[in-house]
């Protein structure tokens, strides 16, 4: 074998692989929403764990909101469900041991959405007066729930 017909299977093989990358990329990432989805599940089957706060948080915020599940779920970016949203994420992630991944799976979102829904919220304490009362307000009465039905956090 030459050194053209080398560099010649060289370039095939560099170019095999450059075909392959997205290919692997893609299936990595389909094992990675896999893990999350069975550590998701593992954990809502273990005694004792976050099912029913989970369910008084999602009761509340829903409530508060006069919202649905399927609207929390939905694509929309209408402002009172975009805003239930965020709660209901920060509420989850800041009152369970669920992880990022996990409350993004509660309400159809990626883990980052949930990062900047806690970003968001976060900032509205400084910036937004209305928008903190409301989450106070819902917080406030999800600690009432918990008390009273004796949810472990």
């Amino acid at each position: 074998m030459g050194p053209s017909e080398e560099n010649n299977l060289t370039v095939e093989l560099v170019h095999e692989l450059e075909l392959l990358t997205p290919r692997l990329n893609a299936v990595k990432k389909a094992i990675n929403r896999a893990l999350i989805k069975i550590r998701y599940i593992e954990q809502k089957l273990i005694p004792g764990g976050n099912d029913n706060l989970v369910e008084v948080i999602k009761k509340e915020v829903l409530m508060y909101y006069s919202v649905g599940m399927e609207d929390i779920m939905s694509k929309s970016r209408e402002s009172t469900i975009t805003q239930a949203r965020q709660v209901l994420a920060v509420l989850l992630k800041s009152k369970t041991s669920l992880s990022y991944a996990a409350v993004g799976l509660i309400i159809n979102r990626d883990h980052a959405t949930i990062m900047h829904s806690v970003k968001v919220i976060g900032d509205s304490k400084d910036t937004d007066d209305i928008a903190f009362k409301r989450y106070a307000i819902i917080e406030k009465n999800i600690d009432n729930v918990v008390l009273t039905l004796d949810i472990q956090e």
